[in-house]
C-alpha cells in the first residue's frame, strides 16, 4: 500500500513516460496501442483505460512529443 498522494506518485513516474490520464489511472506512453477520442479510452496491451476530457489534451501532446 502506498501513503502518497496519486499525484505525488505521477509526478515521480514522469521520467518513466508515465502520465495521468483519469482521476485514478496513469498510462506508460510506450504502451499505449491506440486512443479512442469518441468513446475516451486509450487502449493498452491487455486492457482499456478510461480518459478524461482534462487530461486528454496533455496526453495527445506528450504523445506527439515522443514521436
Amino acid at each position: 500500500m502506498v501513503r502518497k498522494p496519486f499525484k505525488t506518485m505521477t509526478e515521480r513516474l514522469v521520467c518513466y513516460h508515465f502520465v495521468q490520464c483519469h482521476r485514478s489511472y496513469a498510462v506508460n506512453l510506450k504502451k499505449i496501442k491506440s486512443i479512442n477520442i469518441e468513446e475516451s479510452v486509450i487502449v493498452l496491451e491487455e486492457r482499456s483505460v478510461p480518459l478524461s476530457r482534462r487530461e486528454k489534451d496533455q496526453l495527445i501532446e506528450k504523445l506527439n512529443y515522443l514521436v
